[in-house]
């Protein structure tokens, strides 16, 4: 079962360790997504010069016309092979390989050239894709190293391919320099641009999670004064106008014993809940939603007078009844749904189950809010409360909710 390794669509950040900003959801879909056409383009344009990498032997040591396009459109088809399977993390190192094979391939020219006038005016095969190449620099470093970086590589390719060309295909080295760089540039700003827009859709997203979480726990809090001052306005005000029309009676003591009584059972519940209150209170939340739903429980003694925050409860049964919710919706009409919930001293724990059909977490629609919101957004607004969603296609899904008393 493949593992939520990554909280929620994230807002991207800085480490304050580091100094490094962690990039979000969706800037990583983009970025992978143009990695992958980086590979692709390195197999495409591996196709299309293969007619020039042979004529390269004529002019070219064996060893470079041989090794070169090997290096250099192996490593970049590399890229798109790492972004494929979703290795993340071997994405840049792959592109930095890839990029520096390009250079070392084209400052490696004047070593390996034969002395012979290449007379096609495309010149060698590695001066057809330099915007290629500027795709992979985008993807791999931020802004302003980026266009340093392919800068560099457009002068030195610029200038390594005049080497073998005959003086009558060989333009004057400004314009040829200013067009090699404005041509590269326009892919690398392109896909600066878009992770620049990902990275913004992914501050907006994580801005509008956590307002959604702070709306529902603001609406949650006036939900529960609404409660408070239907039971004052029913119990107290009424004792009150009693007494003061029909004095001290049987059925006005009764009244007022039985709203004082209420009254406290409403003030201590908004404070704190006995373990088996808590435990009782979930699973009437699973049982009204589905009482086919298997609810299980399990007591780490001693708990003896062990008690959990009302809020603490009410937001755990909360996202705990929406993840049943979604498992119902989503999981498939065969699946076995089950909750099993876990109490101790100090630490609350709800797990809610399928076998059913399980989801790719990369491919969760940024509009689908119902776990990102209902789910981790309720348990982020808890000091020691913690969801995370294990799932994978074919494998059925695991939500987990955890509370640790804050120490």
């Amino acid at each position: 079962m493949a593992t939520d390794a990554s909280p929620a669509p994230r807002l991207t950040d800085r480490s304050a360790r580091t100094g490094e900003r962690t990039p979000g959801d969706a800037e990583l879909r983009i970025t992978r997504q143009f990695a992958i056409f980086v590979g692709a383009g390195y197999l495409a344009y591996g196709a299309l010069c293969l007619g020039n990498i042979a004529k390269s032997f004529e002019y070219m040591a064996g060893w470079w016309a041989f090794g070169a396009p090997i290096v250099v459109f192996g490593s970049g088809i590399a890229v798109g092979v790492v972004a494929a399977v979703n290795a993340r993390h071997l994405v840049r190192p792959a592109i930095i390989v890839a990029v520096i094979a390009y250079l070392v391939a084209a400052l490696l020219v004047p070593v390996a050239w034969k002395n012979g006038m290449y007379s096609d005016e495309r010149g060698l095969w590695f001066s057809q894709f330099p915007g290629l190449v500027g795709v992979a620099i985008g993807v791999g470093w931020p802004r302003g190293r980026a266009l340093l970086y392919l800068l560099v590589l457009t002068t030195v390719a610029t200038f390594m391919s005049r080497v073998v060309r005959p003086s009558d295909l060989v333009v004057p080295l400004g314009p040829d320099l200013a067009f090699a760089f404005a041509y590269s540039m326009t892919f690398t700003a392109a896909v600066i641009i878009g992770a620049r827009t990902a990275r913004l859709l992914d501050e907006t997203r994580a801005d509008a999670f956590h307002l959604a979480a702070r709306a529902a726990a603001a609406r949650a809090r006036e939900s529960e004064r609404a409660r408070f001052d239907a039971l004052t306005h029913d119990g107290v005000m009424t004792a009150l106008l009693g007494a003061a029309r029909m004095g001290n009676t049987d059925s006005l003591r009764s009244l007022a014993s039985n709203t004082i009584a209420e009254l406290g059972v409403e003030q201590s519940a908004s404070y704190s809940v006995p373990a088996s209150a808590a435990i009782a209170q979930l699973q009437s939340a699973v049982t009204d939603i589905d009482d086919t739903v298997a609810f299980t429980d399990t007591r780490h003694p001693p708990l003896g007078l062990t008690t959990y925050p009302q809020d603490v409860v009410r937001t755990m049964s909360a996202a705990m009844a929406e993840a049943v919710r979604n498992a119902l919706r989503h999981a498939g009409a065969d699946a076995v749904i089950a909750v099993e919930v876990t109490v101790s001293a100090n630490r609350l724990n709800i797990e809610i189950t399928d076998n059913g059909v399980g989801f790719d977490l990369g491919r969760v629609p940024p509009h689908r809010l119902g776990l990102a919101v209902s789910v981790r957004g309720r348990m982020e607004q808890l000091a020691g409360g913690q969801a995370t969603i294990d799932s994978a296609l074919g494998h059925g899904t695991r939500v987990t909710l955890t509370w640790a008393r804050p120490s």
